[in-house]
């Protein structure tokens, strides 16, 4: 019941998030030959780096290395507030799900994602729910939760640099 009750409040904050257009953990937009690059602390886990870098204004590839995070795969933005990502991640797996944002004001923005990943026999979820600060056009400092297997959340904590 506990799962359920975890997967039904990801499934909700994605529709939150994903209600109005937005302007910046990853949000769901992508940029013509530009992107961003971002460095997180995750609780006990460690370092974890990601990016991405958009071929046109809603394909873009985006990855992560660290700790059980790392995946590589695509992004394709659906909607300003809403884009579909999957690829393979770490341990010959597979990932498919939705990130999403919502502005909360200038500066602050939402950012939610859930995933759900399967080698083809077991299946496993993992979401992020957090806030990025934009310090300036191109910096900003990010923060939140991100849990996989649906196992205690762990707070992540960092910054970004567009490009």
């Amino acid at each position: 019941m506990r799962k359920s009750a975890l997967i039904f409040t990801a499934f909700l904050l994605l529709l939150f998030f994903s209600s109005s257009p937005v302007l910046a953990l990853q949000p769901p937009w992508v940029s013509t030959h530009g992107g961003e690059v971002g460095l997180m602390v995750v609780g006990d886990m460690g370092l974890v780096l990601g990016g991405e870098y958009g071929f046109t204004t809603n394909l873009a590839i985006s990855g992560r290395v660290g700790g059980p995070f790392s995946r590589l795969g695509i992004k394709v933005q659906a909607r300003p507030a809403l884009a579909v990502i999957g690829g393979v991640a770490r341990g010959q797996k597979f990932y498919l799900g939705l990130n999403a944002a919502r502005l909360l004001n200038t500066d602050f923005l939402g950012i939610a994602e859930a995933v759900l990943i399967t080698d083809g026999r077991d299946f496993s979820v993992e979401y992020q729910v957090g806030v990025r600060y934009k310090v300036n056009p191109n910096w900003d400092l990010r923060g939140g939760v991100i849990s996989r297997n649906l196992d205690f959340p762990r707070l992540q904590v960092g910054g970004g640099y567009s490009f």
